[in-house]
C-alpha cells in the first residue's frame, strides 16, 4: 500500500460501485431500465481512447525523463574524467602510478 494510489481512490471507487449497484438493483427488482447496448459500446470506446492517450502521454514523459537522466550521468562522468586528467600527479613512485593510470 506504500506509494499506492489506492488510499486516495478508495472513496470514489466505493461511491461509483454503490451508484452502479443502485442502478442494477433498481433495474433488476423494481423497474427494468432497458439501457441501449449501443450507448455502452460508444461509452466504452470513448473511455478506451482516453486511457490510450493517457498511457501514451505517461510513457512519453517516462522516456523523456530517462533521456535526461542518461544525459546527466554522461555529463558527470565526463566532468570526473576532465578533473582526473588535469589533476596534478603525486610525488615519487605514486606519481608514476598516477600517470600510468591516466594513460
Amino acid at each position: 500500500m506504500h506509494g499506492s494510489i489506492l488510499p486516495k481512490l478508495i472513496l470514489p471507487l466505493i461511491a461509483v460501485g454503490g451508484w452502479a449497484t443502485m442502478f442494477t438493483c433498481i433495474s433488476k427488482f423494481i423497474k427494468p431500465l432497458g439501457i441501449n447496448p449501443l450507448l455502452l459500446t460508444v461509452l466504452g470506446f470513448v473511455v478506451g481512447l482516453g486511457l490510450s492517450f493517457r498511457s501514451s502521454t505517461a510513457y512519453e514523459r517516462y522516456a523523456e525523463g530517462r533521456k535526461y537522466w542518461a544525459q546527466l550521468i554522461l555529463a558527470s562522468q565526463n566532468l570526473g574524467r576532465v578533473y582526473w586528467v588535469h589533476a596534478e600527479e603525486r610525488e615519487g613512485e605514486l606519481g608514476k602510478a598516477d600517470v600510468l593510470a591516466k594513460l
